[in-house]
């Protein structure tokens, strides 16, 4: 059995950057696989990875408890998306949410959805996409 050293990270303070979670996340094999499909992503600018603008914190913190962490959320429109996340929440918090984010985000269901929904008036094609 080979022991690998992982340098100490700062988990329970906010992240001071998506590339600082990207990092953490990275530092499991399972995680490195994950960023690494989400890779070719990012650098194409098909999605993007920033903190909540104001509007969209305003408006979670409306929908939850001061104890709920806002977490991460992806939004798109069927060509790009962002994967926002709540900066102020620490960094094993934030971390968890992106994963999920990044799954939505590596779903080409959820892309094609969008972009049928958008070149037509049915609102079931997402619910479809998803249980397929």
């Amino acid at each position: 059995m080979k022991l690998v050293w992982i340098r100490p990270v700062k988990y329970t303070e906010p992240p001071t950057s998506s590339a600082k979670i990207l990092d953490f996340i990275s530092q499991t094999h399972t995680g490195r696989a994950l960023a690494a499909k989400l890779e070719p992503h990012l650098k194409s600018q098909r999605v993007q990875i920033a903190t909540y603008p104001e509007e969209i914190r305003k408006k979670l913190a409306a929908t939850r408890t001061a104890d709920q962490p806002a977490g991460a959320c992806f939004i798109h429109d069927g060509e790009t998306g962002t994967i926002y996340y709540d900066s102020n929440s620490d960094l094993a918090t934030v971390s968890v949410f992106l994963v999920h984010e990044i799954t939505h985000a590596l779903d080409e269901n959820l892309w094609n959805a969008s972009r049928e929904d958008n070149n037509s008036t049915s609102s079931t094609s997402l619910a479809r996409a998803q249980f397929e």
